[in-house]
């Protein structure tokens, strides 16, 4: 039994590890810069090191790989239903998983990822279980050949539940190749935006990659607001440092007037055409929010690594004073959000 659990354990992170690669190799062809992505971007940013972080991510994935190889000898308890089989390993390997992320992506990874990712992991799950049902479907009929047992009645209810389970896996593939190729495409039409230069947008002459120590944050309200997903919190606008202090997220409203946002040197910006007649028409424009009518153009400086995010109101053909109008700005690196 214990060299068994070991060749288990191996295969599982030998297979975890692979499969990290594989997706990093996927995901570097899906970005198209000619670059190779070997770690989570997120966790280069954690860490401050490509090389810690793929030692992180290389353990990290192998190990969870390995339990849940060891766990699948849960799947060879013949006196336990294929139900809760599937649930008490889907169960571990999403203890593992959760664990993973909270704790190397600490402060990049909230609840919300977490959840995200169970819940893909959930549909596998469903996935691997109607297969089982069908298999197990599967031997029972061929046994009851082999034993010559000829009986219509469960011939036919036994025909009935396979079209039924057959029907439902087409269906859950159905949809996941739906989402998938969704998101796909939502990231291809990313990618095909052209580079902007971002390098000029300051807030009250803060940038992003500015040491946070030349920041005087003197003349800003602190806010009542309990808000742990920034490190400064003020009532003009949001900061965020990475782990060398420089100035890596900036949130702040044109609505309320409160700072002085510049784009390449000029101010008073007001609506999003202005932004246009700046910046120009290379962005992605999507929804931020439907039912308030809100949207939003994404401007990417792939060369400065920055990305710039531009909420405003839009009333379709409305020619109101406030139809296009800006609400806020973000400015992040890309790994940030």
């Amino acid at each position: 039994m214990k060299k068994r659990l070991c060749i288990k354990g191996i295969l599982g992170f030998v297979f975890g590890v692979f499969l990290s690669y594989t997706m990093s190799i996927i995901i570097s062809i899906c970005l198209s810069t000619g670059e190779f992505y070997p770690a989570d971007t997120a966790l280069v940013y954690r860490t401050g090191s490509v090389l810690k972080a793929i030692v992180i991510q290389y353990f990290g994935i192998g190990i969870i790989g390995s339990i849940m190889g060891i766990s699948s000898i849960i799947f060879e308890k013949d006196e336990w239903s294929i139900l809760f089989q599937t649930i008490l390993h889907f169960i571990i390997s999403s203890i593992c998983i959760a664990i993973y992320l909270l704790l190397a992506h600490t402060n990049m990874v909230g609840i919300s990822h977490v959840l995200l990712y169970i819940g893909i992991l959930l549909v596998v799950y469903i996935v691997i279980w109607i297969y089982r049902i069908i298999s197990c479907y599967t031997k029972i009929r061929k046994i009851k050949k082999k034993l010559l047992i000829k009986n219509d009645k469960i011939s036919k209810v036994d025909k009935k539940n396979l079209f039924i389970i057959r029907g439902f896996v087409v269906l859950i593939l159905g949809i996941l190749v739906f989402i998938t190729f969704n998101l796909c495409i939502e990231k291809l039409r990313m990618n095909s935006v052209k580079t902007s230069n971002l390098s000029k947008i300051t807030v009250d002459g803060i940038s992003i990659g500015e040491d946070v120590s030349l920041v005087d944050f003197e003349n800003y309200t602190q806010t009542n607001e309990n808000n742990s997903d920034y490190k400064y919190n003020f009532d003009e606008l949001n900061l965020d440092v990475d782990n060398q202090n420089k100035v890596s997220y900036i949130f702040t409203r044109f609505d309320e007037n409160k700072t002085n946002i510049k784009i390449n040197d000029i101010n008073k910006v007001k609506s999003i055409d202005d932004i246009t007649q700046i910046l120009g028409s290379n962005y992605y424009e999507k929804y931020y929010d439907k039912e308030q009518q809100l949207k939003k153009h994404i401007y990417y400086d792939r060369i400065n690594n920055v990305t710039a995010e531009f909420t405003y109101i839009d009333f379709g053909d409305d020619n109101s004073d406030n139809n296009k109008k800006l609400c806020w700005i973000e400015i992040f690196k890309p790994y940030y959000k």
